[in-house]
């Protein structure tokens, strides 16, 4: 019984998280169209510009050198590899695939949460420990809508466009190594590659 008691335990508290992050996200969204900028509220818009500025402009320097160091490592490791099978001109095609598929979102995700998200963390909490989501409240202000709603709406819009950044960085950086190391330009592996591709057929 205890065991049983302790799953459905467990069970309900996770429902009920799973719930309450419902909620809050519908709150949120609801909530959306009066911080948006320059159409919505304007104490609003300006705080969802600020952490607009906060996610992707302060972060767009540690992303850009995460993509440089992830072209360089994913453009060596695939040429070595490929240059044993003589097929040296495809490593841009393998970088650029890779990082628009995979490795830019996956970059742009963790340094955004690591970054930002640990940050919001941080002040929300100082804000729950200093009771000033109570007086929030105390004062008929939604706390979703000043404190969450401004950093949802600036991640929303900033993500993508530095997702963009990260694969732009990546693949220029996977260029320039192997312009260094084999003197093959971009121009030139497209060229190899479009005429392969042509007499394959």
């Amino acid at each position: 019984m205890n065991m049983l008691e302790a799953i459905g335990n467990g069970v309900i508290q996770g429902l009920s998280y799973l719930g309450g992050l419902v909620m809050q996200f519908w709150s949120e969204l609801r909530a959306s169209p009066r911080v948006l900028p320059v159409v919505g509220k304007r104490g609003r818009w300006k705080t969802a510009m600020d952490q607009m500025v906060a996610i992707g402009v302060d972060g767009l320097p540690l992303i850009a050198i995460m993509s440089v160091c992830a072209g360089f490592i994913l453009a060596m490791q695939s040429g070595s590899e490929l240059r044993r099978f003589g097929a040296l001109q495809y490593v841009m095609d393998v970088v650029g695939i890779g990082f628009t598929r995979e490795i830019g979102p996956l970059l742009t995700a963790l340094i955004v949460c690591g970054r930002s998200g640990s940050a919001f963390s941080a002040e929300i909490g100082t804000m729950m420990v200093t009771s000033e989501i109570d007086a929030m409240k105390t004062m008929a202000i939604d706390p979703i809508e000043l404190v969450l709603t401004p950093k949802y709406v600036a991640a929303m819009i900033t993500i993508p466009c530095l997702t963009i950044m990260s694969n732009t960085f990546g693949i220029l950086a996977g260029a320039v190594f192997m312009y260094i190391t084999t003197k093959i330009s971009p121009q030139r592996s497209h060229s190899r590659c479009t005429c392969a591709m042509s007499s394959t057929r």
